[in-house]
């Protein structure tokens, strides 16, 4: 733990056991984003992550429509 925000991607099933409660984490199914906060992830993670999943959405090559600001 380091308190530190660093956004990796992850790719491949993710399982309910992988929500580690120290990390915060960003989900993208689609047509919804979900954001897991961790109840012992950092402050500097848990002010980071929306911001981080805006900028994801923002810069997403799909084009989707309809995908609003968190």
């Amino acid at each position: 733990r380091t308190g530190n925000f660093v956004a990796e991607e992850i790719c491949g099933v993710l399982h309910q056991s992988d929500l580690n409660p120290v990390n915060v984490m960003i989900l993208d199914a689609w047509n919804t984003i979900f954001i897991w906060v961790g109840n012992e992830s950092s402050e500097s993670e848990r002010e980071n992550v929306k911001e981080a999943a805006n900028d994801y959405l923002k810069s997403d090559p799909a084009g989707r429509k309809g995908m609003n600001k968190i």
